[in-house]
């Protein structure tokens, strides 16, 4: 049986505080980003708009991680019926990020997530000898959209039924909640540079 705490140090080393950080980064800044582009619509549309903008707004930024972390691969699963999902993989680790309802909650039930999840054998393999796992960073919004409330890293058991165990990452948006004073700056003001006006032509006067 994999122990949840084995599995806890062996997902942080495969995706480690900075990786995380990124990830924590993007999905809070994706918050306000998705209410931005959704300004001008109608505010009938703008509550079904914007956790559709932000998802994708998610999903394109978690796609631009390899860039800056190597160590990543990424693959988009287009699984017939469903919206594209990024796909991070580190070592022996997959992760995807979604939205969910409330806290520990697994998002939404679905054939891809169904399918990733049946790599979770916790408690008929020892996970030296796994060859995968499947995890879900899910986040969950304010009762307005603008920001995650919530935010945390679950571990679905193989049937896509439960929460096998999970990584409370809330901290990593906290950084939004904590009152900062801004530095006074004096920043002085250049002085005006004025065109130089060319005179009128004889046909002009």
């Amino acid at each position: 049986m994999v122990d949840a705490s084995k599995l806890k140090r062996l997902f942080l080393l495969a995706f480690d505080e900075e990786i995380l950080r990124s990830l924590g980064h993007h999905i809070h800044d994706s918050y306000p980003d998705a209410i931005e582009l959704a300004v001008s619509l109608d505010s009938e549309f703008q509550r079904r708009a914007i956790p559709q903008i932000r998802h994708y707004i998610i999903q394109s930024r978690v796609r631009q991680m390899a860039r800056r972390f190597p160590r990543l691969t990424v693959t988009i699963d287009r699984s017939v019926g469903h919206e594209p999902y990024t796909v991070l993989r580190s070592d022996k680790f997959y992760l995807t990020v979604s939205m969910a309802k409330e806290p520990g909650q697994l998002p939404r039930e679905s054939d891809f997530r169904q399918a990733n999840s049946t790599d979770n054998l916790f408690e008929r393999f020892d996970p030296e000898k796994v060859k995968n796992f499947y995890a879900i960073l899910t986040h969950v919004p304010s009762w307005d959209n603008r920001a995650p409330e919530h935010l945390a890293l679950l571990f679905p058991d193989d049937r896509y039924s439960g929460v096998h165990t999970c990584i409370d990452l809330s901290a990593l948006i906290d950084f939004d909640l904590e009152q900062t004073e801004t530095p006074n700056e004096v920043i002085e003001v250049p002085e005006p540079i004025l065109r130089k006006r060319l005179p009128k032509s004889r046909k002009e006067a």
